[in-house]
């Protein structure tokens, strides 16, 4: 490193060498005016010192010796309490001007300014440079910028008078909470980004205006709030000079900055105060301090309208006993008078540490008013002085009246509005003019987004729900024209109903209408209501009532039909009993003659007499009526008198019949025979009639295991190849007086009741009938019935177990069928 070689210029030549007396001369200047000491080090971790100058000791009164031993050869020891910037990392970012305190050999804590700067040496290491100013004048301003909690600035500003750079002093970062030009630099922004949005522009107005103000007329005195590094916010005040050119234009602008936070808090906190004894003192009739052990007292504010108490009084009790006469009500007075007895006053003021506080009612300027009576203790150790006040409450009162009036009406409107969130689920503001929307969702999710375009909520609503017929589509319904045209008038409410697409919810639209500009419609409050269980209900009714109509029409429908049907069917049978009566009467010489016609008279009868108890039976049915006797028969029995009744028909049809009979166990049993024989009767009659001539017929009855073994369980097979029916037929042809629409059954005699009163007759005895039909093919019925054992039935059983039973037939199968039938009761057959 090359050293440095001062030199000293004078007129018309250099001069480049010195005498001892000007040396010492030039030094002894530089060190009474602040001069600047030079050191230098390396970069390792204890910051180590490779040289100091003379002038540097000279300043902080050391010799290089003593400065060794104190600093140990470490720049770290020189410092005082600046341990921050003297970590190896960050001194190594450290360039240019800054500030700090060192320690003079005396143990004196002195601030100077340093300039610091890197450079290598022979080897090519990298070293620092710090020059260091030991100046008075600084440290003066250093400890009054202390003493009143102050840092200093200073701004350089171009010809334009624009600030091109900005000084902050070590006193003004450490106040803000900062340490160096690494965390805030020298720079404008430093400061003015931290400064109260607030308070910004108008600091930086006057700023401007100080330095623009070539007249120095405009001063820069202004309090604000800055950002501290804790994000704390804190009062300051700033003043500053500004150091002009020639011209005027700004060159510096130098000042000091103060934190007043404790100051401003104070101000505030007096203010508030003063307000709040404002506010407390207002309410106030009248304020006394009164000695309690003296009967005397000092006032400090008395309501005019009681000054006539007040002059007329002496000692405080004087003061109550008027004030009782003149103002309070007859009901508060002994109240009164007891409540500022002195004794009492005195007694309760005894370590008690809150008021006492009494309310009444005084006449006042011809007016009752209500007051509170408060008394305070005057001295914290004694209760010899009590201060009291007299403070009007009538209209606090009124006011408490008035609250507690609107709670009750709020508890009843929060009621109200608990109802009708129960009842509308959901609120939309729609904004029809601009287009948008705000969603409320009072219960379940937000279907919904809470706020957007309406065009955007109409497509939203579309893809959700729809309307029914009548109405037309829902993306009609809540276009803004369609709206508006439904709503004239702020009276009106625009209605109508809504669905889910999957029809499982349904609901109420209600627009009412909420502003109107120059008569059109704006903004509209959509509301929904949830009516889904109502609309079930409805649609269930409607369907019940369609049905029951549809039920009550085919009645009707078959009744006239059946009416003449009958018509017919009893006209015919009569016709022939008057015909054949008249032509008996006309032939009653020839015996032949009127037997025969007696005996088709008898046949039409038993014809007439059929149609008329199915009529009766029916009739029956429907009225709940008809009863099962409950006798003793044979199944046997039973099945020959279906044979007898049956034959004669069945021979004239010449139908084939065959009768199966399959493990039959028991055969005699306890029911209503003539009902059962009715039913038979009526399905064998229908598989007769209906079965074109020549067909085959097959009656068949087997007993099936139930596991009761006092019930028989019979299942009887009426099986036809007739004309079958069709499955239309088949839903309804248990209806009373129903019959196939079909020319082939036109032709045959019936009412239509028959199958009616059949099946109401099984299920009288909790059995089933199953219709299996095909149309063209035939039709098989099989009647299920439950029928209680004999007695002598169950003993039979018992008494045939275990006998040998020889079965004889020219039938091979009916003898299989028969010894399987025997085996399981118990008989062995061969």
């Amino acid at each position: 490193m090359k050293n440095y070689e001062d030199k000293i210029y004078s007129l018309g030549e250099t001069v480049t060498g010195q005498t001892q007396a000007m040396s010492q001369a030039v030094q002894k200047t530089l060190e009474s005016n602040g001069g600047v000491g030079i050191m230098t080090g390396s970069y390792d971790q204890n910051l180590s010192i490779l040289s100091v100058d003379n002038l540097l000791l000279h300043s902080t009164g050391y010799t290089f010796d003593t400065f060794m031993e104190q600093t140990k050869g470490s720049l770290r020891n020189f410092f005082y309490d600046e341990e921050d910037i003297l970590e190896r990392d960050r001194f190594l970012q450290l360039h240019g001007t800054g500030e700090a305190q060192i320690l003079a050999a005396d143990g004196t804590v002195k601030n100077v300014r340093l300039c610091k700067e890197d450079a290598t040496d022979e080897a090519g290491r990298q070293i620092w440079v710090m020059s260091v100013q030991v100046n008075w004048d600084h440290v003066n301003l250093a400890l009054l910028n202390e003493a009143i909690c102050s840092g200093f600035w200073y701004f350089d500003c171009d010809e334009n008078s624009e600030i091109v750079n900005a000084n902050w002093s070590h006193e003004f970062r450490k106040m803000l909470g900062y340490h160096d030009t690494l965390d805030f630099p020298n720079k404008l922004e430093s400061w003015s980004d931290l400064l109260h949005p607030q308070d910004k522009e108008r600091v930086m107005v006057q700023l401007q205006a100080a330095i623009k103000d070539k007249t120095n007329q405009i001063k820069y005195q202004v309090e604000y709030r800055m950002r501290m590094k804790d994000n704390q916010y804190q009062w300051f005040r700033a003043s500053a000079e500004v150091i002009r050119r020639l011209d005027g234009s700004a060159s510096r602008i130098a000042g000091i900055f103060i934190n007043i936070d404790g100051e401003k808090k104070e101000i505030m906190q007096a203010q508030k105060s003063a307000a709040f004894h404002r506010a407390f003192t207002k309410a106030d009739l009248c304020e006394y301090y009164v000695n309690l052990e003296a009967n005397t007292f000092d006032t400090f504010k008395v309501e005019p309208s009681l000054m006539t108490v007040f002059e007329q009084s002496h000692t405080w009790d004087e003061l109550i006993r008027h004030f009782v006469d003149s103002y309070v009500v007859e009901t508060d007075k002994k109240a009164v008078s007891s409540f500022y007895d002195r004794g009492y006053i005195a007694e309760r003021l005894k370590g008690l540490e809150t008021e006492l506080a009494l309310e009444c009612r005084i006449t006042l300027n011809g007016k009752e008013r209500w007051v509170r009576n408060v008394v305070i203790r005057g001295e914290i150790e004694d209760s010899e002085y009590a201060m009291i006040f007299l403070r009007d409450i009538t209209e606090a009162k009124v006011e408490s009246a008035r609250h507690l009036q609107m709670a009750a009406d709020n508890a009843s409107m929060e009621q109200l509005i608990q109802s009708i969130v129960r009842l509308v689920d959901r609120f939309v503001v729609c904004d029809l003019e601009n287009d948008r929307y705000e969603f409320y969702n009072l219960n379940g999710q937000m279907i919904y987004k809470p706020l957007g375009f309406y065009h955007d909520f109409q497509m939203q609503v579309l893809e959700k729900y729809k309307t029914l017929e009548p109405l037309e589509a829902i993306d009609i319904l809540i276009t803004p024209d369609n709206i508006r045209k439904n709503l004239k008038s702020e009276n009106d409410i625009y209605k109508f109903e809504y669905c889910s697409l999957d029809e499982k919810t349904y609901k109420i639209a209600s627009y009412i209408p909420l502003e109107w500009k120059n008569g059109k419609l704006e903004k509209v409050l959509l509301a929904s209501m949830d009516v889904t269980q109502e609309k079930k209900a409805e649609i269930e009714s409607r369907q019940a009532l369609k049905e029951a109509y549809r039920s009550a029409e085919n009645a009707n429908r078959a009744k006239t039909e059946f009416l003449s049907n009958m018509s017919h069917d009893i006209r015919t049978p009569m016709n022939a009993i008057v015909g054949l009566t008249a032509i008996a009467g006309a032939n009653v010489e020839s015996q032949d003659r009127v037997i025969e016609c007696l005996s088709k008279i008898t046949e039409s009868s038993r014809h007439l007499l059929g149609l008329i108890n199915e009529v009766l039976d029916m009739a029956r049915i429907e009225s709940g009526k008809m009863t099962l006797a409950q006798e003793d028969f044979n199944l046997s029995e039973l099945v020959d008198n279906l044979i007898t009744l049956t034959k004669p028909v069945l021979d004239e049809h010449k139908h084939n019949f065959d009768i199966h009979i399959n493990h039959i166990e028991h055969e005699a049993v306890c029911g209503d025979s003539l009902r059962i024989q009715q039913v038979f009767l009526n399905l064998m009659s229908n598989a007769i009639k209906y079965t074109p001539d020549g067909g085959n017929i097959i009656f068949s009855i087997e007993e099936k295991p139930n596991g009761f073994s006092e019930l028989g369980c019979y299942e009887f097979t009426i099986e036809d190849n007739g004309i079958g029916m069709s499955p239309e037929f088949q839903k309804i042809m248990f209806d009373p007086f129903s019959r196939a629409d079909d020319q082939r059954t036109t032709r045959v005699q019936g009412t239509g009741l028959g199958m009616a009163i059949s099946r109401n007759i099984v299920n009288l005895m909790n059995g089933t009938i199953k219709v299996d039909s095909t149309l063209h093919k035939g039709t098989k019925i099989t009647v299920t019935i439950y029928l209680e054992l004999q007695e002598q039935e169950k003993e039979q059983d018992k008494n045939l177990m275990n006998l040998p039973v020889l079965v004889v037939d020219d039938d091979k199968t009916c003898c299989e069928s028969t010894v399987a039938t025997l085996k399981e009761i118990g008989i062995m057959g061969e």
